[in-house]
């Protein structure tokens, strides 16, 4: 399978309306929440070290996105906060979730040292887990953390 990774510039409703109501019927709120908070310019992506990434299938589809912002929880300025990650129940174990947290990833570790998220589930708790990210109840409402080591 070819995907293609790319940060959105701009948030287009008509094309993440199948992962919202995807989301929705699964129970997951995240990308309702991404929605009205982009729509409402609360939270567009558009600072400094922020950004969100959408993965594109073969015909151009939508069907993962995830963005990083700083951490409004923290006063810690290199603490980034990996949000409204979502992937399609049809492309989950296909590795795309995990291309999509190393392209944040990279991405981040021109801005921070320290990378946290927060998640509730069983599944979500493995897949952090098994990309580095370790359990932790230090950052505020953050239930994972992973210290990144910028590449040189």
């Amino acid at each position: 399978m070819h995907i293609k990774i790319d940060v959105m510039t701009q948030l287009v409703y008509d094309e993440i309306a199948p992962l919202l109501q995807e989301s929705m019927n699964e129970g997951y709120s995240l990308i309702d929440r991404l929605a009205n908070e982009y729509f409402s310019g609360i939270n567009r992506f558009t600072n400094r070290g922020e950004a969100l990434f959408g993965v594109y299938d073969e015909e151009e589809r939508l069907i993962a996105l995830g963005g990083i912002n700083r951490n409004p929880y923290s006063k810690e300025e290199k603490v980034g906060r990996l949000r409204q990650f979502y992937v399609m129940k049809s492309y989950r174990r296909q590795r795309i979730g995990t291309e999509l947290v190393q392209t944040i990833m990279d991405y981040a570790q021109n801005y921070y040292s320290t990378i946290v998220l927060s998640t509730d589930s069983r599944e979500g708790d493995l897949f952090y887990r098994s990309l580095g990210f370790e359990r932790t109840a230090y950052y505020e409402k953050s239930s994972h953390v992973c210290y990144v080591h910028k590449k040189q």
